[in-house]
């Protein structure tokens, strides 16, 4: 009898240390919300604009790092940088780092690992961005090294790039290659199989307007108004993968003029300006119910006032004629500009700073703005912020323990694996200070 009394006086004493662990891991949990919430950043404004460069600058975004084309043609990227193992993260970049010493470079795209680029005079590169980043000492000191050319051919126009498994680039004379992963067909050559390491055409004879790299399925946009696409097949994905290797329309309307794409959808617009989505996973990204028709499209709202569309792995972004941009999708980091960071699927709403003269994109857990004066600002996931540690997600798991026992949601605590903002973040200013 004194043996059970013992035993349960045990437990009782091993409940309460639990739950006043859980309780302190609670309260600091508040507490850094709180805090978290009034910390100080500069607020988003438009200061004077900078005269016109030798280029349109651009950003490009994508898994937790970033590239800028500046105006005067020089190329800077921020973010992680890996070993190009399985391992962590090596190194983190919070502001833009430059990338050799050239200045005619006049299109860039940016991938898992590497960045693309197209010059003055049509020639395409590349460039790890795994050792750039890191800090690979053999880069660092030997800037000609930084980019390698791809092919001899000097007429390249646009380029897409996905992740670290492909990419995609249009000729001038609108004709579409490809090289990287060919797993599931991505490269549209009516085969799977080895990556192809040289560029190869796509549907030879075609014309294309535009193309758009994602994973594991691509799509383009034809001179005729038609969008097709191939890759791994969407209603395969989950059981034995099937590949679409071959090219093939999707939609058999001709009035198509814009696409974005991103993990197994597509956004599209029309000659009317009104939006549209296409996909298996289109119901991830908006509250408007898609149609499983493999060629059909279904409408996203009514309004006819569209004009640009952006697209990350999981959130869109949409700008109309009034220069407003909206914003709808995945919003776990806050990056969809309206205020908050939830773990739902945020319906299309009207982002809530004056971005009209701004030029906006998308990456994973990111937006990023370029204002004209020159300032970079973003949303959600801080790119070139370390990712949490294990001992925060175990204080996590903690907090969000106890506050299921006290009657509140299990995800009460929703923390991050990055720092992130959903509030303006600002990243850089372009010409920066002593700039090389």
């Amino acid at each position: 009898m004194a043996d059970d009394s013992t035993t349960l006086g045990k437990r009782r004493i091993r409940l309460r240390l639990v739950f006043a662990m859980g309780l302190l891991a609670f309260v600091t949990a508040v507490i850094y919300q709180v805090t978290s919430s009034l910390k100080s950043e500069p607020k988003f404004h438009i200061g004077k604009h900078l005269p016109p460069g030798k280029v349109q600058p651009q950003i490009v975004c994508g898994y937790m790092r970033a590239a800028f084309l500046a105006p005067d043609g020089s190329v800077w990227a921020w973010g992680q940088g890996y070993n190009g193992k399985t391992t962590r993260t090596l190194s983190v970049y919070g502001t833009p780092k430059r990338l050799g010493h050239a200045i005619d470079w006049r299109k860039i795209a940016i991938g898992e690992e590497e960045l693309f680029g197209i010059k003055e005079d049509g020639t395409l590169w590349r460039c790890n961005l795994d050792s750039t980043l890191v800090g690979n000492p053999v880069i660092k000191t030997n800037f000609a090294e930084l980019f390698e050319r791809v092919g001899a051919d000097s007429d390249w126009s646009e380029i897409s790039v996905n992740g670290m498994h492909h990419v995609l680039a249009l000729k001038q004379d609108g004709s579409l290659w490809a090289m990287g992963e060919n797993k599931w067909g991505e490269l549209g050559q009516g085969y799977i199989g080895s990556p192809i390491t040289n560029l190869v055409q796509v549907l030879e004879g075609a014309k294309w307007k535009d193309a758009s790299a994602s994973f594991p399925r691509n799509y383009g946009l034809r001179e005729d108004g038609t969008i097709w696409r191939w890759g791994v097949r969407p209603t395969t994905m989950f059981t034995t993968p099937e590949a679409d290797a071959t090219p093939a329309q999707i939609s058999p309307d001709t009035n198509w003029v814009a696409i974005a794409s991103g993990t197994l959808f597509v956004v599209a617009l029309k000659s009317d300006n009104s939006l549209w989505i296409h996909g298996i996973y289109a119901t991830l990204i908006t509250e408007y119910t898609p149609s499983m028709d493999a060629e059909s499209f279904s409408r996203i709202g009514s309004a006819k006032d569209w004009v640009e569309i952006v697209s990350s792995q999981s959130h869109i972004l949409v700008k109309k004629r009034d220069g407003s941009w909206w914003s709808c999708g995945n919003d776990f980091y806050g990056q969809l500009g309206i205020g908050r960071a939830t773990k739902g699927v945020s319906p299309l709403l009207q982002m809530l700073y004056p971005l009209e003269l701004c030029s906006v994109v998308a990456g994973t857990g990111t937006t990023l703005i370029y204002a004209p004066d020159g300032k970079i600002w973003s949303f959600g996931a801080r790119l070139g912020s370390p990712e949490i540690s294990e001992r925060k997600r175990e204080f996590y798991t903690k907090a969000n323990q106890l506050a299921e026992k006290i009657g509140l949601s299990p995800y009460y605590f929703s923390y991050r694996d990055y720092e992130y903002d959903v509030k303006p973040h600002l990243v850089w200013q372009w010409p920066p200070v002593n700039s090389p």
